[in-house]
């Protein structure tokens, strides 16, 4: 009952004493609160509100048995290479140095698809202070707090992990790169220019992420007070650099911007397009969990405003405006 998904190899390893594969298969020939999720593969789902039931009998019978039965679970995934569930099923197990260890080695591949409600909801299910223990972790959840808590959010939790004063290069790029995305979401495009403008000079760094939303952000700036030139050629840099490809986040982020250059210039068909390029992107990587598709969702639904197709408009707006509010976009809310 505390997995999602259930399938004859998890259960051997939860159960090693039962006959999983006959019970499996008698459950789902019966109708029995399951259903199969993949024939092929034999995985199965129980009804949400019947594994609710039985995780609340698990713990009212066998209390202590239950982080024992995470920590399997989490090894499984692990084995499997599923690293989300290992790292959600090494929490509930509270066994917190291993989460540690998993979010270590997959906290910049997460950041780059940009799964940051995620990584916002797996970092604040750990005990005070342990995300700091780990600059890596520490990095993942500022960024997570920017783009889903906002600006003020994350500039506390930088500040209080105190690697604002770090000179690491694994360490320093990132927090360039955050300083110049908190001024800009705080509309302070000027400063934000300012912080991250000199340290174009030395990129590439050792971490690619930082160093394409460094420059996505100040494209987005320079869009901000006009200079679409700069915008532009910033852009076309990021596209070049190795982080656009292997970052659904970025790609989302200068298809976006560069859709917004469009739609101020009057290239509505344009922007159309590339509004659905990052819409796309963001389906593809799951990153509607978090501000993916509010970002180019809003700007999209506003070309067809614009062009007075105002039924397209009101559906795709009935579809972003919720996303947009869970992400606590000011402009896009105001938009």
């Amino acid at each position: 009952s505390i997995v999602r998904d259930l399938n004859v190899s998890i259960c051997n390893v939860l159960l090693p004493e039962s006959s999983s594969e006959q019970i499996l298969a008698n459950l789902s020939k019966k109708h029995i609160f399951l259903t199969e999720l993949d024939h092929k593969d034999k995985t199965y789902k129980y009804h949400s509100l019947f594994s609710e039931f039985l995780r609340e009998k698990l713990h009212e019978r066998y209390p202590n048995e239950v982080p024992e039965l995470h920590l399997r679970a989490s090894r499984w995934y692990e084995q499997n290479e599923q690293i989300v569930p290992a790292i959600a099923h090494a929490i509930e197990g509270r066994d917190y140095e291993r989460a540690m260890s998993l979010l270590d080695s997959a906290a910049q591949t997460l950041l780059s698809k940009g799964r940051m409600r995620l990584l916002s909801q797996l970092l604040s299910k750990l005990p005070s202070g342990y995300h700091l223990r780990n600059p890596k972790v520490a990095l993942a959840w500022i960024w997570a707090l920017c783009l889903t808590a906002g600006p003020q959010v994350a500039l506390d939790m930088l500040k209080k992990s105190g690697l604002d004063q770090s000179q690491a290069p694994s360490v320093y790029p990132h927090v360039i790169a955050i300083w110049t995305h908190i001024y800009l979401l705080m509309d302070e495009p000027a400063k934000a220019i300012e912080i991250g403008e000199p340290f174009l000079q030395k990129l590439p760094s050792a971490e690619p992420f930082a160093d394409a939303t460094l420059i996505n952000s100040l494209a987005n700036c320079y869009t901000m007070v006009g200079n679409y030139s700069k915008a532009r050629e910033l852009l076309d840099r990021v596209k070049l650099s190795r982080a656009y490809h292997n970052s659904h986040f970025n790609q989302i982020y200068a298809e976006s911007v560069e859709g917004l250059i469009d739609l101020h210039e009057g290239r509505q068909r344009q922007a159309v397009v590339r509004f659905r390029l990052a819409v796309g992107a963001s389906r593809q990587s799951r990153v509607s969990e978090i501000t993916g598709n509010a970002w180019p969702g809003v700007f999209h639904a506003a070309c067809f405003y614009e062009s007075n197709d105002l039924e397209t408009a009101k559906r795709l707006l009935k579809v972003y405006t919720p996303l947009v509010k869970e992400a606590g976009l000011p402009d896009h809310m105001l938009l």
